[in-house]
């Protein structure tokens, strides 16, 4: 028995996770499935988590929390009760009760790191923490394997309390180029837009490659135009970041949202020939001859 303890470490790096929550009644199923092992978690009720991030501090009255590994033929499984402000606690290793001990502990501040990568439900405690161990760098890092909207709650923390660098800034629109959710991707790129250095290359091409994953054309365009507002207005980058704005709204396929960008970015526009030349390519894709001649007209007014 002890053998099988000791081979039933934290179920994480999952292949595949499924969150149903229904957040008005407080309660929610969480479970995810790797090669070796699945993990199902359910509660019921409010629960608070203890400030070092690796258990639970209480529950809401009622409330109850289950969590069961399964790891080929051996289990682990821990009940958490609340009654009159005390929480219980069982813990079964294979059907059989087993006390809390240092092993148990671990596992559970493992899975806990999982929950919050799926959910975010842990970020009111392992943000600060993350914050006081690196600062944003540090938070950054640690969303790598996080879901979009677990992704999106640490970065709306992030906003919130601190003023990004132009590297911290990028590396942010390279989390939202990785996600999966265009809604989590747009609100993250809105939000990162204003820190964004565009006169980087390497940045310029990260935030461009974001947008082009968006499948909206609307959201595409909101993404474009918040570049454009908060781009190098002169200098050496500002050539580079307009073509890159224009190429991207060449992939737009309603015209109106098209023009949009291309009216909102011709004032950005040099008389340089490969600026006129990527502006007019794409104004040709418009299909409507009164799009067309508003984003035309935008770039003449311009020269």
């Amino acid at each position: 028995m002890l053998l099988a303890i000791a081979l039933l470490g934290a179920c994480v790096s999952a292949h595949h996770t499924e969150l149903h929550n229904d957040s008005d009644n407080h309660h929610w199923h969480l479970s995810w499935v790797t090669n070796q092992c699945r993990v199902d978690w359910t509660a019921d009720g409010e629960i608070w988590y203890t400030d070092d991030a690796m258990d639970i501090a209480k529950l809401s009255p009622g409330g109850m929390l289950t969590v069961i590994q399964q790891y080929g033929a051996h289990s682990r499984r821990v009940d958490f009760t609340e009654k009159s402000g005390m929480l219980g606690r069982k813990y079964t290793v294979d059907g059989m009760s087993k006390p809390w001990d240092n092993n148990a502990a671990d596992w559970f501040g493992e899975l806990l790191g999982q929950v919050d990568h799926a959910t975010g439900a842990l970020a009111s405690v392992r943000f600060p923490r993350l914050m006081a161990s690196g600062g944003p760098s540090a938070v950054i890092a640690d969303l790598n394997d996080a879901s979009d909207g677990a992704k999106r709650v640490y970065l709306r923390k992030l906003a919130a309390s601190t003023k990004l660098d132009a590297d911290q800034s990028c590396q942010i629109a390279s989390l939202a180029l990785h996600m999966n959710s265009d809604y989590e991707r747009i609100e993250v790129l809105l939000d990162a837009a204003n820190e964004i250095d565009f006169g980087s290359p390497t940045c310029r091409d990260t935030y461009m490659s974001a947008v082009n994953a968006i499948s909206g054309d609307y959201d595409r365009s909101r993404a474009l135009i918040a570049a454009i507002e908060h781009a190098p207005a002169t200098g050496p980058g500002l050539d580079p970041f307009t073509i890159a704005t224009i190429t991207a709204a060449r992939r737009i396929a309603s015209d109106h949202e098209k023009t949009r960008v291309l009216v909102t970015v011709a004032g950005r526009c040099s008389n340089a020939d490969t600026v006129r030349t990527a502006y007019l390519a794409t104004a040709k894709t418009i299909a409507s001859d009164a799009e067309r001649a508003r984003a035309l007209t935008a770039l003449i007014r311009q020269q």
